[in-house]
């Protein structure tokens, strides 16, 4: 008989991942049947599973988080590179030599600590939703789903985002962020068994580049346009898609959880997208050629 899967797939954003939660407040617990989930969208619902879909709680475990040392030192580094101009070069070419002799800007161990106070060693299995998390195996170069085995380093792994937090180890490879390979990973849901996906995309719109054509921003801004381009692409593919508004916030808008969760409610008020007709033909091209590692 046809039983059906729906899955939550939750792209990743940075800061902006508190607006996830905006979209799950208005979908039953009871019609989840899985949720895949990119870098901060894997964050938010592994927060959904561990707290079985407590609001509250979920939400003073985010704030906790965007406290960090290390997403104040992000924020703060960020907003003066922006503000400074020419001011700012004497700082970004000394952020250029520090990438030359190692592999990110900003530790992980205070974030770490924090994921394990807050998950223990709980397994991915173990979690009462079943969660699928993406990566990107640097040893294969494949797009990398972990279906089980200890949540916190499979989290980190998928929020690893290149030459701001260092890869990932595990196993016998190092593990970068999902959202390098694709964000909003539609097509593999359906993969994983999905037959009706309903997508929340954090994403920001991409904003031309006119000037400052180097280091960092170049980095960034080459891969926003990767991003953008499978983005629009996977969004065709959901059953339903929430599509937020959050271009007035940047990935590393850490101190502004409480105006992006606000933002995001008004965005759910608008409704979802439905795709009526989804293109199956293209949808099973895109599935051929996935190359894939499940753990």
């Amino acid at each position: 008989m046809f039983k059906k899967r729906t899955f939550i797939v939750l792209s990743g954003g940075g800061a902006r991942g508190i607006a996830h939660l905006a979209i799950l407040e208005k979908i039953k617990k009871k019609r989840i049947s899985a949720f895949l989930g990119t870098s901060a969208g894997a964050l938010a619902a592994s927060l959904y599973s561990l707290y079985n879909g407590d609001q509250q709680k979920i939400i003073e475990t985010i704030e906790k988080i965007d406290q960090l040392d290390e997403f104040k030192d992000m924020e703060h580094y960020f907003n003066e590179l922006k503000g400074r101009g020419i001011l700012a070069l004497p700082k970004k070419v000394t952020t250029e030599i520090k990438l030359l002799k190692g592999s990110a800007l900003f530790p992980q161990d205070n974030f770490q600590e924090l994921l394990y106070e807050i998950f223990g060693n709980t397994k991915i299995e173990d979690l009462p939703i079943p969660i699928f998390i993406t990566a990107v195996n640097l040893r294969s170069g494949n797009y990398t789903v972990f279906s089980k085995g200890e949540l916190v380093p499979r989290l980190l792994a998928s929020m690893a985002i290149p030459t701001i937090f260092s890869p990932v180890y595990i196993g016998d490879t190092y593990f970068i962020d999902g959202g390098v390979l694709d964000n909003l990973p539609v097509a593999l849901g359906y993969k994983l068994g999905a037959t009706h996906i309903i997508a929340s995309d954090i994403s920001s719109s991409y904003r031309g580049l006119i000037k400052d054509i180097k280091g960092l921003t170049l980095i960034f801004k080459t891969q926003d346009i990767f991003e953008k381009n499978i983005v629009e692409m996977e969004k065709q593919l959901a059953t339903k898609l929430l599509d937020f508004n959050l271009d007035k916030f940047k990935w590393y808008n850490f101190s502004k959880s409480k105006e992006i969760f606000e933002q995001a409610k008004e965005d759910v008020k608008k409704g979802f997208i439905i795709n009526k007709r989804i293109n199956k033909r293209f949808l099973r091209r895109l599935l051929d050629k996935h190359s894939l590692d499940i753990y």
